[in-house]
């Protein structure tokens, strides 16, 4: 998205939000997901990155899904 304004960004953007996200990439099932933080070991994917259309079509790995990795496993 590009604006086009002669306002200052300090009055369109809110320099003061503090943001902070809970989102993780990691493989998951050897796909590599964008997932959100619930808990310890329970996630919500929120995207995954793949060239192959096959994994995008994964009932297991739809955007929304919640999944649970045990918390001794490394997610890298």
């Amino acid at each position: 998205m590009i604006i086009y304004t002669i306002v200052p960004h300090e009055l369109i953007f809110d320099r003061e939000q503090d943001f902070t996200s809970n989102q993780e990439n990691f493989y998951y099932n050897g796909i590599l997901v964008t997932a959100e933080r619930m808990t310890p070991n329970r996630y919500k994917i929120v995207s995954i990155w793949s060239t192959d259309p096959n994994d995008y079509l994964n009932i297991e790995m739809q955007p929304g899904k919640m999944i649970e990795i045990p918390l001794f496993q490394n997610l890298q």
